[in-house]
């Protein structure tokens, strides 16, 4: 199986998502009955483009594939309904992330005060 991002614009709104699939439009069509990627109308609502870096991470942890989305550029930028916060990753949080070892123990630290972002927005694990 090959790795493709699956993308859809819905206004000013972008979903992305990995599916594996034997070809570009297997993976299309996975993309489209799926809710994490949003509520596209159709089949060519979605655009497709090979994602070789996720080849091998069919199978591998969400936080293994979190790691790796971030290192090529990706960046989840989410609502947390239940603390009423913002919540933002890029690729500066992977050093972070890699240290405590999982996005859990992350946000836990970031709302204790442990982890704070410097003038430029990258964290930095505070002892």
């Amino acid at each position: 199986m090959k790795a493709y991002e699956c993308i859809y614009e819905a206004g000013e709104d972008a979903c992305i998502n990995v599916y594996w699939a034997e070809t570009p439009g297997k993976a299309k069509s996975q993309a489209l009955h799926d809710d994490e990627l949003g509520d596209p109308d159709c089949f060519t609502d979605i655009y497709v483009r090979r994602a070789p870096w996720a080849d091998e991470l069919e199978h591998a942890s969400e936080y293994t594939f979190l790691l790796e989305s971030l290192r090529q550029g990706w960046i989840y930028d989410w609502y947390d309904d239940e603390l009423r916060k913002d919540r933002y990753l890029d690729e500066e949080a992977v050093p972070v992330l890699e240290q405590v070892g999982s996005l859990e123990n992350y946000w836990k630290l970031y709302d204790e005060g442990k982890i704070k972002l410097d003038a430029k927005g990258i964290p930095t694990l505070v002892k």
